[in-house]
């Protein structure tokens, strides 16, 4: 399966972003324009078995729901995914000498040829954007709430 992998360091307490990290899929620190966007079922703290839809406005408004799957404070969030994408995507979190680490990590599979054809040709390069952008907000976002 393709897997996509980002991490950054943040100079940030540990707790600030980790609050973040609690409310990854509704929160304030997003790009207010991003083609990525995420509605909740519930929304507030993410939690085990809380559902989420995804949708990448800029191709044909694709979507697929994420449900979390394992959830640990101040560490990690895991979510299976199902819909456009089915796999799995985690968002980890350390505590290292010169800041937090932000690690993000995505294994995926379309199964549908058509999305297939579309992702490789013009759809992954611009999603990936999207995730290092909502990377750089959360970065700016901790190193102001510090």
């Amino acid at each position: 399966l393709p897997k996509l992998r980002l991490f950054a360091a943040r100079k940030a307490p540990l707790n600030v972003v980790g609050a973040q990290l609690a409310a990854w899929f509704d929160n304030s620190w997003r790009p207010s324009v991003s083609a990525l966007t995420f509605q909740c079922a519930q929304p507030g703290p993410v939690k085990v078995g809380a559902t989420c839809m995804a949708e990448f406005k800029k191709f044909l408004k694709v979507k697929w729901q994420l449900e979390i799957t394992r959830f640990e404070p101040n560490h990690s969030v895991h979510a299976a995914l199902s819909g456009f994408f089915t796999g799995v995507e985690s968002v980890t979190i350390e505590e290292r000498d010169n800041g937090i680490k932000v690690d993000y990590h995505m294994t995926y599979e379309l199964r549908n040829p058509v999305y297939q054809i579309m992702w490789s040709l013009w759809m992954e390069d611009v999603f990936v954007a999207e995730v290092r952008k909502s990377m750089e907000a959360l970065k700016t976002f901790c190193q102001k709430a510090k």
